[in-house]
């Protein structure tokens, strides 16, 4: 397939088919520009440099440049620096050992929320153990397949498995962005089988859950520690569509019980790092004013910890307390992104915007996704609607409507 001219009117398109590929820079008589080169978007200048053998190796050096124009100056400033000697000498290519530790320890990787760059670190030491002594131009995508064939293998779940190679592009794309690699081994990608829609909390359902909160087995025990912790917090991410782990970070300074409304992810804790508000209903009103009257003096958190002792702590999970529960209440396949799931469905079916009920529970698509996965129900819920109205099949009392219409 024939490769379109870059010019300076008409730019490369960094995402266009084969953009892997350095493609030749023409001017603006599409001609040619000798040594320079153009991929992803980025200008590159190709030199010959003496290897202090008597013999010479071509060497492509990435530019600042943004146009044309930029480059074709900067390639001149090379080729005069390269005849004077005085141009650096070309960088090593790294091992893929050593450049798993500089991404890692790079700014961008570290900007990264601490649990994403936690699950990248755990899937480059297996990139390391398995390939860490070859060099990353040998990276290539035959090797980078094998290996994860073999994470399928050994039980891993493709998502899991696409997720490693994932973080090893980033350690790669580090690497190109440094002119370290010309460019990026393709990897077919994998055929992740689409998952089952969850299957979605019923009211009465719901009720069982939480009543199992306060249940007592045979033997007069409770069947959850913390129950009324518990009851709250489910309670909550039903009221709220709140994520598990942004709940529990949630302090009552956060809480705005004049003004009607909850902020969620203070402090960067969103999934997506940015605060948002939930406006509150009447029933979300009554379960903050109850957990108000109750509230521990010593603690400033929506949850705090049981076992926080003198310290002001927020509880870290209440997995094993929704394990007992649904035990108890036979509904062993619930979780915790049910309840965010039951939210968003009671509001869709309640007629509510898909843009507010984004907002509500952080998604930034506008509503894009609420209407790909739940637009079905508000379809459902005025379809049952329209199936109660009845009109003209109604007896109807003539005298009784002349009346009423005289």
């Amino acid at each position: 397939m024939k490769r379109p001219a870059t010019t300076e009117a008409e730019p490369v398109n960094p995402r266009s088919h084969d953009a892997w590929r350095l493609a030749p820079v023409l001017n603006g008589r599409k001609e040619r520009i000798r040594g320079l080169w153009v991929h992803d978007g980025l200008y590159y200048a190709q030199v010959r440099m003496d290897r202090g053998n008597g013999t010479t190796a071509p060497r492509r050096i990435r530019l600042k440049a943004a146009t044309v124009t930029e480059a074709k100056a900067e390639l001149e400033s090379i080729r005069t620096r390269n005849r004077a000697g005085t141009l650096p000498a070309p960088a090593l290519r790294p091992k893929l050992a050593d450049a798993i530790r500089d991404y890692l320890a790079s700014p961008g990787a570290k900007a990264k929320k601490p649990g994403t760059h936690q699950g990248e670190r755990q899937a480059l030491t297996r990139w390391a153990a398995d390939m860490g002594g070859l060099r990353i131009d040998h990276v290539s995508a035959a090797r980078i397949v094998a290996f994860r064939d073999a994470r399928m293998t050994e039980g891993a779940h493709p998502r899991t498995a696409t997720i490693d190679v994932i973080a090893l592009r980033c350690v790669l794309r580090f690497c190109r962005d440094r002119a370290l690699l010309d460019r990026l081994p393709e990897v077919p990608p994998l055929k992740i089988p689409k998952p089952e829609r969850k299957r979605l909390l019923t009211v009465e359902e719901l009720n069982r859950l939480l009543a199992a909160c306060h249940a007592r087995k045979a033997d007069g025990a409770p069947v959850t520690k913390n129950g009324d912790l518990m009851r709250f917090y489910l309670r909550f991410l039903t009221l709220t569509g709140a994520r598990e782990v942004e709940a529990t970070k949630i302090r009552w300074a956060d809480v705005d019980l004049a003004g009607g409304r909850v902020m969620i992810g203070a402090g960067g804790s969103a999934k997506n790092r940015e605060t948002r508000f939930v406006e509150m209903s009447a029933e979300l009103r009554r379960l903050l004013t109850e957990m108000a009257g109750v509230r521990p003096p010593d603690s400033s958190w929506l949850f705090p910890s049981p076992q926080r002792g003198e310290r002001d702590a927020h509880v870290c999970h209440l997995r094993e307390s929704l394990v007992r529960a649904r035990r108890h209440a036979a509904l062993p396949w619930v979780g915790f992104h049910h309840l965010r799931h039951f939210f968003i469905s009671q509001a869709v079916m309640a007629g509510i915007d898909f843009l507010t009920i984004a907002a509500w529970v952080g998604h930034k698509d506008g509503g894009i996704l609420i209407g790909k996965v739940y637009g079905h129900l508000n379809n459902e819920h005025r379809q049952r609607a329209a199936a109660k109205l009845s009109l003209l099949d109604q007896p109807t009392n003539i005298v009784a409507l002349k009346e009423a219409t005289s």
